[in-house]
């Protein structure tokens, strides 16, 4: 694992460049997330090698030196969606592991509901992100508050797998897009997560602020 650490010298400045450097692990965690699926409804081994390939040389943020008080909520918050990054690329090496397994399996039928609960968790993340690039109050409020459109999605996805494993042979392969459905599921909630972070870090006055924090927090940790 390679790691991007960033010297907390002088703001507004570094700040620039601590939210530039945090957009190479968030596009890298939402392109293997991207594969990895891909990897399961082609059954492409070495698509999911790759993804597993690049995990290990993964990129992660730190922050050195002390930063000046006023922005230790912003570096704060930019480490937690480093983290919240590599918890999305572990999700993907999941995914990955689980496309190895079904490479010998025909594809079947949920890759339309697999592909759109992909797209869902994945801009979660990068609304998420984007948000906080931008200082994007209201774009992280509406990402934080989309989280429930994940549940139709992937009650969808459940019924087809179900349907899927009334086959006796093809249990398996069930049980394996039951687990990527979990992992797609997990993305989602990192996304909203970090979204919840970023409104606590912008907004500046009331409880609100407050209660998004900790429900970020409780997601992230």
């Amino acid at each position: 694992m390679r790691a991007l650490i960033h010297r907390c010298h002088s703001f507004p400045d570094e700040l620039s460049e601590l939210t530039a450097e945090l957009l190479d692990p968030a596009v890298a965690a939402q392109v293997a997330l991207s594969g990895a699926i891909e990897a399961v409804v082609t059954r492409d081994a070495a698509r999911a090698a790759t993804v597993i390939a690049q995990h290990t040389a993964r990129m992660t943020l730190r922050v050195t030196d002390q930063p000046l008080a006023v922005d230790v909520r912003i570096v704060r918050a930019a480490l937690r969606i480093a983290a919240a990054c590599e918890r999305v690329s572990d999700h993907a090496v999941s995914i990955a592991r689980s496309a190895q397994r079904l490479v010998a399996s025909p594809p079947v039928a949920p890759a339309a509901r697999l592909r759109a609960l992909c797209r869902h968790a994945r801009d979660r993340l990068a609304g998420a992100v984007d948000a906080y690039v931008r200082g994007d109050l209201a774009r992280a409020q509406e990402v934080a508050r989309a989280n429930e459109a994940v549940a139709p999605l992937r009650r969808a996805l459940l019924r087809t797998i179900l349907r899927v494993m009334e086959d006796p042979g093809l249990i398996g392969v069930g049980t394996e897009l039951l687990a990527v459905s979990g992992h797609l599921e997990g993305v989602a909630e990192v996304g909203t997560a970090v979204a919840c972070q970023v409104v606590a870090l912008l907004e500046e006055t009331g409880t609100e602020p407050l209660r998004w924090e900790a429900a970020g927090h409780a997601a992230l940790n």
